[in-house]
């Protein structure tokens, strides 16, 4: 993702937008849409004998109706990525809810009952983030002991297994007494959120936007980009050209940003940050209960520079 100022910055936004693989892709296309609106334009000129009607008029209704398919793709991939931001603020809230009852609930002198649950709790979030990205390994799960990384590495779903170890931290305290029923109550919502966040990431990651959906908007835009520089000839001649060409650009953008957005947890310019957020969770859940954290320092910068890229 993009760090930026949305308001002071948008001259600088707009100077530094081409750093957006979404431009640089859809630059690629309006390069090569240039040099076939070229070659088509140059034939016509010296093969045409009779002149061609004047269908401006056709193809700027055409082209609404290309826009039309785009902006619903489009709005589709947006509704993904917004859902995913919604489920890792979610993750953000139960995660520090979790850390603060434990704070609350676990005796002062049960540090490193504490520091357990904050380091599972940092586990899942950072583990999420790699997960999505289907890169997780066990040995970033590090509040895990050798025997407990040796059962989650045999797993499937190695985070499904986390979420089981906070479990069973919950329940051999209500065994122990050192929770009742109440308090188990309490912490119950919050532990069961964990699952539910990655049920619906896993959801929006594994089931795209139909491939009828994606496969229709880009025929009709195919369709209209290879035709256009013809039906615009008669009446503009050479200027066919670069309007054809900015048409071109104008709806490979959206279609490529509807590609990077259907997918919001991937390392894109204008995905989520997920692994920020993850490594955000870890450090604080620590605070949260008082407890220093052990393990590896934070791979991720927590106060980058405007316009870089940080997951």
């Amino acid at each position: 993702m993009i760090r930026y100022e949305p308001h002071p910055r948008w001259l600088s936004d707009i100077v530094r937008f081409p750093i957006s693989y979404a431009l640089r892709r859809a630059l690629y296309g309006a390069l090569c849409m240039a040099i076939y609106s070229t070659v088509l334009v140059l034939a016509l000129e010296s093969t045409l004998q009779v002149p061609l009607p004047q269908g401006a008029t056709a193809f700027g209704v055409l082209g609404g109706v290309v826009s039309l398919a785009l902006a619903f793709r489009l709005n589709n991939a947006y509704a993904r990525w917004w859902e995913g931001r919604q489920q890792w603020g979610m993750l953000v809230n139960h995660s520090r809810n979790l850390a603060a009852l434990t704070q609350a609930l676990w005796p002062a002198q049960d540090l490193a009952g504490r520091r357990r649950m904050a380091g599972l709790i940092g586990d899942f979030a950072v583990g999420l983030s790699a997960h999505l990205r289907g890169e997780l390994r066990v040995d970033e799960l590090e509040s895990l002991s050798s025997e407990e990384s040796s059962t989650a590495a045999r797993r499937e779903h190695p985070l499904s297994y986390v979420s089981q170890l906070i479990w069973r931290e919950l329940e051999l305290r209500r065994a122990d007494a050192r929770l009742d029923t109440a308090q188990l109550l309490l912490l119950g919502p919050h532990a069961s959120a964990l699952l539910d966040i990655l049920g619906a990431c896993e959801r929006i990651r594994n089931t795209p936007i139909p491939f009828a959906v994606t496969a229709a908007a880009r025929l009709f835009m195919f369709l209209f980009t290879a035709l256009v520089p013809l039906g615009l000839y008669g009446e503009f001649g050479r200027g066919a050209i670069p309007i054809a060409v900015i048409a071109y650009f104008g709806l490979a953008v959206m279609d490529v940003l509807a590609a990077e957005l259907e997918n919001p947890f991937g390392i894109d310019c204008n995905d989520l940050p997920t692994r920020s957020i993850g490594e955000m969770i870890r450090r604080q859940v620590h605070e949260l209960v008082e407890a220093e954290r052990q393990g590896a320092p934070d791979q991720q910068p927590r106060q980058p520079a405007p316009f870089s890229k940080f997951f």
